[in-house]
């Protein structure tokens, strides 16, 4: 398990706001100021994205027994009275495997697809399709400058030639 990704940085940091929270004049130092005032939004705020990120790290192991209703129909039976429900863990575990297995398969796939010399052309193409937007960009930015320098001047040159004719 250890290497495995875990909610456990973004744990810190919220850890880390807390504990900033913490030292301003918060109902987290004492129960009694929490009861009078209740917690901060900032507070709330905090703890509500804790809750998410535990609660989507645990229904992601849960896999689709989380992410459907009846996603846990698919992993035991029901007995011949349909009352009881039995579940199989190996039936979810397989299931985990076999998703495994395709990730596996994608992940080799994808490696020796990045090694051609197809997905170096791919690379290079975007590569210069981006390189050309950012062209664009430029020119377009260029020309707007350019235009609006132009009407500035051309503006600053009639204005001048207001105040010339009117003490002239």
């Amino acid at each position: 398990i250890q290497g495995c990704p875990t909610p456990k940085n973004q744990l810190a940091m919220f850890e880390k706001r807390l504990d900033f929270l913490r030292t301003q004049s918060s109902p987290l130092r004492s129960f009694a100021r929490f009861v009078k005032q209740g917690f901060s939004r900032s507070e709330i705020e905090t703890i509500e994205s804790i809750r998410r990120v535990i609660r989507t790290y645990l229904n992601g192991l849960a896999d689709n027994i989380a992410a459907h209703p009846y996603g846990w129909s698919q992993y035991g039976k029901k007995d011949e009275s349909g009352d009881n429900f039995d579940f199989y863990p190996s039936l979810f575990v397989d299931r985990l495997k076999q998703q495994m297995k395709l990730l596996e398969c994608r992940l080799q796939f994808q490696e020796m697809m990045a090694y051609s010399q197809l997905f170096v052309e791919y690379v290079d193409g975007q590569r210069k399709a981006a390189l050309c937007k950012e062209m664009v960009g430029k020119y377009i930015a260029d020309w707007i400058y350019l235009h609006w320098k132009l009407k500035k001047l051309l503006k600053e040159k009639k204005e001048a030639e207001t105040k010339t004719s009117l003490f002239g």
